[in-house]
């Protein structure tokens, strides 16, 4: 298994921000963290430090660092989609016709299909061609969060991994938290990280994270720009 965390961890950088390095460190070697460093606000300062510590490693290792990376930047779905609460899922399908629906759930991990598979979805997928199938499935998904590789964290957590926990043992360590604990642990998260935690929880209780973190950090319930708690 991969390293759980690194200058690529979705909980560190947006997707965007992601494929940034990638193309700059291809591009620029080098000059990638001089020229990102160039970006306003947080996003900018994310984006060097990662270049830079990529730049730090053996040439080998940072090409095959690099060569994942852009792999699932340009698959149809987000890395680790099954750690995504379903709801997320759910609601990407929104009007999607049943039996349109029915083909790109086949294109889900298998871990992810029975929770949205209902039992009068019974009838036949549609069948477009695969090229077509692979778009449709990147548009309906492409904008839900990439998830962090590695194994669930320790007691003693950062914020960074906490979107690791399984859903149930994540929503028990908020609420053991308190809401004003977890107000105050969370309203310094990096807008990525926060974005993964959200991807995990059910999207109602995302929403009174996200409400709860930006009134704690004196923004509206938008907080940090998570209009849909993913890197859309």
């Amino acid at each position: 298994m991969p390293p759980a965390a690194g200058p690529l961890d979705p909980c560190r950088l947006e997707t965007r921000e992601r494929a940034l390095v990638v193309m700059a460190l291809a591009q620029r070697g080098a000059e990638a963290a001089a020229l990102l460093a160039g970006l306003a606000g947080p996003s900018g300062a994310r984006c060097a430090a990662a270049a830079a510590e990529l730049s730090a490693l053996p040439g080998a290792a940072r090409a095959a660092l690099l060569a994942r990376e852009a792999a699932r930047l340009f698959a149809p779905l987000p890395a680790n989609l099954e750690r995504v609460h379903p709801s997320w899922l759910a609601a990407a399908l929104g009007d999607v016709p049943p039996a349109l629906r029915r083909a790109l759930v086949t294109m889900l991990p298998p871990a992810t299909r029975a929770a949205l598979t209902a039992p009068e979805d019974g009838g036949p997928p549609a069948r477009p061609a695969p090229a077509m199938l692979a778009a449709l499935t990147r548009r309906a998904f492409g904008a839900l969060c990439a998830m962090p590789d590695g194994d669930p964290p320790a007691a003693d957590a950062r914020v960074e991994e906490l979107p690791r926990l399984p859903a149930p043992a994540l929503e028990e360590r908020l609420a053991a938290l308190g809401r004003e604990r977890a107000a105050a642990a969370l309203r310094g998260a990096p807008r990525p990280a926060l974005a993964a935690l959200c991807a995990r929880l059910p999207r109602e209780e995302a929403a009174a994270v996200v409400a709860l973190v930006g009134a704690a950090a004196g923004a509206g319930p938008d907080h940090a720009g998570l209009r849909e708690l993913g890197d859309a």
